[in-house]
């Protein structure tokens, strides 16, 4: 695959990210203001923003953001 189709695959939660930061505080640019949230990384550049107000929100089951830990040596 190339790599943005990887990227958007990641996004979507089809492909694991490389790395989750979670519990990050983040400037909404929209609404300018402070959020925290989780933020997955992929090929080096962010996949996706999970707002912690968007928890319904389709999110990596637990096992699989461990094993991206995991291999990420985090």
């Amino acid at each position: 695959k190339n790599q943005l189709q990887r990227r958007i695959d990641a996004a979507q939660g089809r492909i694991p990210c490389d790395l989750i930061i979670e519990n990050v505080k983040y400037l909404d640019v929209f609404s300018c203001s402070w959020r925290i949230g989780d933020i997955a990384i992929v090929d080096g550049a962010i996949g996706a923003i999970l707002a912690a107000a968007l928890q319904h929100w389709s999110r990596p089951r637990r096992e699989e953001r461990s094993s991206v830990k995991a291999r990420t040596g985090s």
